[in-house]
């Protein structure tokens, strides 16, 4: 794990590498912004946050992340995912389920995420893009400010709608 301050934990380090990011960066930055300042690591360690997070084991090799998430090592899930998606799936998701309910429902939708059909979604995937790109280009010569999030947003759904139907 990067050097530990036995009071702070990782909360310093955190904080440091924090402050030269933008106010808005997601978390997921921290991680490669740690294994930037600290190359010898390896491809798992430790971060500690606490009181902010639970301890967390942080995993940037695809090859040790497609170990964890095998069916025949599959780990508990976090209580954190089944308290964010209860509201809203009312646990009856892949992010909730274990065990042999899990494995069902995850057999039955592997299909649509391989390799080879996500290649066929590709030509949708860039004409969505395309048409994103264009509105951008027409909203940049406007000169105008808009939401890019509502924006974003947009093409998410345009994309899910048009691979999903």
């Amino acid at each position: 794990m990067p050097p530990y301050n036995i009071v702070l934990g990782h909360l310093g380090l955190a904080a440091s590498i924090q402050k030269n990011l933008p106010s808005d960066a997601h978390g997921h930055y921290l991680a490669d912004q740690i294994r930037q300042r600290y190359p010898d690591l390896g491809p798992t360690f430790y971060l500690d946050l606490w009181p902010f997070s639970d301890p967390m084991l942080i995993v940037t090799d695809p090859d040790v992340i497609a170990q964890f998430c095998a069916p025949e090592h599959l780990l508990p899930k976090h209580p954190g995912v089944r308290t964010f998606m209860y509201p809203i799936t009312g646990g009856y998701d892949l992010n909730c389920l274990e065990g042999e309910t899990w494995k069902f429902w995850r057999k039955l939708f592997n299909p649509g995420f391989s390799a080879a059909h996500m290649q066929t979604l590709v030509p949708t995937i860039v004409d969505e893009v395309d048409v994103f790109r264009e509105d951008l280009l027409n909203r940049a010569q406007e000169g105008k400010m808009f939401s890019f999030e509502d924006h974003a947003l947009s093409l998410a759904i345009d994309v899910i709608g048009r691979v999903a139907l």
